[in-house]
C-alpha cells in the first residue's frame, strides 16, 4: 500500500469564504480567513495512502485485503469500464481537529466554523494532490484517471467512506473507526478511482452523467 507524504502550500482563501459563508459565516473578514488558513498550514500533518482492488459484479462487492460489498448501483457502470481500481484515502491529521474543538469549547463558535472550513479546503486540496501524483505514477505505465468518485456521490451513502478508508489501508496514517462509527481523525476523505489505457476516454454526455464533475473527462 503505497503512502503518499503530501504537502499543502498554500490554501485557497476563497473556498475558505464560501464554506463559511454557507455555515452563518459570510461576514469573516480577510484577516480572519487568512489567520485560520495559517493556523490549518502550521498544524496540517498530511498523508495519504492508496492500494488496488478489483470490483467483482457477481458478489457487488470490491475485492482487495479488506473487500467489502459496495452499497451504490449509480456507480457500477463506471466501475466495469476501468480497468484498474484504486481505493485511497488522504488525512491533515488530528492536529487541526483539535484546534477546532478547542476553540469550540472556548465558546469562539466564529473562530470554530472558518477554522474547519479552512481544514475542509486543505483536505480536498490534499485529495486533488494525490488525484495529480496517481497520474503521474500511472503515465509512464500507460494508464489515466478516468474517474475519481467519493462516499456520499450520487446513491453512494457516505458511511461506506469506513469500509473505503479500511480497504486502502487507512490504518497506515492514522485513520481509525471510533466507538460510534465515525472516522478519525475527522479531517479525512475517501476515494476510488477507475483508472483506462491513455488513449481511451468516455463516449458519453457529462450533462446527464450520474459522475458529473467527478471524472477527468468533464
Amino acid at each position: 500500500m503505497p503512502v503518499y507524504e503530501g504537502t499543502i502550500p498554500s490554501i485557497n482563501m476563497e473556498q475558505v469564504r464560501e464554506y463559511a459563508a454557507q455555515r452563518g459565516q459570510g461576514d469573516a473578514d480577510d484577516a480572519v480567513l487568512s489567520e485560520a488558513c495559517t493556523t490549518v498550514l502550521h498544524l496540517a500533518a498530511p498523508k495519504a495512502v492508496f492500494q488496488q482492488g478489483y470490483y467483482d459484479a457477481a458478489s457487488h462487492h470490491i475485492l482487495c485485503s479488506a473487500p467489502f460489498k459496495l452499497k451504490s448501483e449509480q456507480i457500477v457502470p463506471y466501475l466495469e469500464q476501468a480497468r484498474i481500481l484504486l481505493m485511497a484515502a488522504v488525512t491533515i491529521g488530528p492536529a487541526v481537529e483539535e484546534e477546532i474543538d478547542k476553540r469550540f469549547l472556548n465558546q469562539d463558535v466564529a473562530g470554530g466554523i472558518v477554522l474547519d472550513s479552512a481544514a475542509a479546503v486543505a483536505t480536498g486540496q490534499l485529495l486533488d494532490q494525490l488525484t495529480h501524483h496517481i497520474n503521474e505514477i500511472c503515465e509512464p505505465k500507460g494508464y489515466k484517471i478516468l474517474w475519481r468518485v467519493s462516499p456520499g456521490t450520487a446513491d453512494w451513502p457516505i458511511g461506506q467512506q469506513m469500509d473505503l478508508a479500511n480497504a486502502a489501508g487507512g490504518g497506515q496514517i492514522g485513520l481509525a473507526v471510533t466507538a460510534g462509527g465515525m472516522l478519525s481523525p475527522r479531517k479525512t476523505l475517501t476515494a476510488l478511482f477507475g483508472l483506462v489505457p491513455t488513449e481511451e476516454g468516455c463516449g458519453g454526455s457529462c450533462s446527464s452523467c450520474s459522475m458529473s464533475g467527478c471524472c477527468g473527462s468533464c
